[in-house]
């Protein structure tokens, strides 16, 4: 089910919901048994991840439970997850911003996909390719975000913006949802 058109009230507001409580649109339990492409990650990116929000080894060695460091590990922002959801923070009057991300064909062998994006309010949005073709089950195929500002924020509007990238084979609609920051 595409989610154009598709929106959800916030119970606490009764507000349409934002980004943050929408997240990739309206779950089909059945469709999600045959999601055609996933993000993958390790328990080393979750880590380095935790590390960069300033937790310190003997935290992480709580929370794990196995000795662990951060020491020597380049931590990862939020943005550099190879996750699903995209979250950038972007000052205006800069060139942008870019993100990598990877896919993992859990699909069909056979599957070639085409991006349709739908841009957060005052970021031009492109991406390294828009064509993904997979030839094998289990073939990764890795790309590049590009995140722009346009023009400059007006006053009274929310500097948080959404915006998606749908990858269609025609036979799997794979979402992706953007949450840009604007400052």
């Amino acid at each position: 089910m595409s989610g154009a058109g598709v929106f959800l009230i916030d119970d606490s507001s009764n507000d349409t919901a934002g980004i943050h409580t929408m997240g990739a649109e309206l779950v089909n339990p059945v469709k999600a048994l045959d999601p055609g492409l996933v993000y993958e990650l390790q328990l080393i990116d979750y880590i380095k991840y935790l590390c960069g929000l300033g937790y310190n080894s003997r935290e992480m060695t709580k929370m794990l439970g196995k000795q662990t460091t951060c020491t020597g590990l380049n931590p990862l922002s939020a943005s550099e997850l190879n996750y699903p959801s995209i979250a950038v923070n972007l000052t205006i009057g800069t060139a942008g911003l870019t993100v990598s991300r990877t896919v993992t064909n859990v699909g069909n062998a056979q599957e070639t996909y085409q991006a349709n994006i739908v841009e957060p309010a005052g970021v031009s949005v492109y991406l390294s390719t828009y064509e993904l073709q997979f030839s094998r089950y289990r073939q990764q195929e890795s790309f590049d975000i590009t995140f722009v500002p346009k023009g400059k924020l007006l006053p009274g509007t929310d500097p948080i913006s959404r915006g998606k990238i749908v990858w269609d084979s025609g036979l799997h609609l794979v979402t992706s949802p953007i949450a840009a920051r604007l400052f």
